[in-house]
């Protein structure tokens, strides 16, 4: 799902409006939700596809998430693609937040950082991608992000936690005008193969 295309140079101007732009026929209420409201605080187009074979993509350029509406995990696939965007936007946060999801992701599946690198770009090679480690350790931060927004408990540890208190609140405040949205889509299956 990482865009090949350099990332931009973002100069202030005019605030974008982004919001849903397209949804596929079978996208239910709450997808359009999720997506119209995301797209809405953060200024990105989002277009609701019914890809079989890709669930999700973020293009930088043209400030667009694609998200598939059948993604095992909706909510997964879009927090995936916005990790991508918070990696471009705020570039500080991002790199606070890394560290605390692959720590975190590191300890929920019990292996080392290097063992879960190699894994991810294994995964990749099979899939004929191949990704720098900056890459593969942004997608596993990504895949984490999908992970734990299904997990009630990670949210409320991250929010505690002092050291990482204004992220935690960052993050709630983010989704806090779209929880009922959330919580109907939230899923206990997995976020996709390459994140196993």
């Amino acid at each position: 799902d990482r865009n090949a295309a350099a990332k931009p140079q973002y100069i202030q101007g005019t605030a974008r409006t982004g919001g849903l732009t397209q949804a596929a026929e079978t996208a239910t209420a709450q997808q359009k939700t999720v997506a119209e409201n995301f797209g809405k605080k953060t200024g990105l187009k989002f277009v609701l596809t019914d890809d079989d074979m890709v669930y999700g993509g973020y293009d930088r350029t043209a400030g667009t998430v694609y998200v598939s509406v059948k993604s095992d995990n909706f909510l997964g696939t879009v927090s995936h693609e916005l990790t991508h965007f918070i990696q471009d936007y705020d570039a500080d946060l991002y790199r606070v937040y890394a560290d605390t999801a692959v720590k975190a992701l590191m300890n929920a599946k019990s292996v080392s950082y290097d063992d879960l690198v190699r894994q991810y770009t294994r995964t990749y090679e099979e899939q004929g991608q191949s990704l720098s480690r900056e890459e593969i350790v942004d997608e596993i931060v990504a895949d984490a992000t999908g992970t734990f927004l299904n997990n009630e408990d990670f949210i409320n540890e991250i929010a505690r936690d002092s050291k990482n208190k204004s992220i935690g609140y960052k993050i709630l405040d983010f989704i806090n005008d779209m929880i009922d949205a959330i919580k109907s889509l939230i899923s206990r299956k997995g976020i996709r193969k390459s994140s196993e």
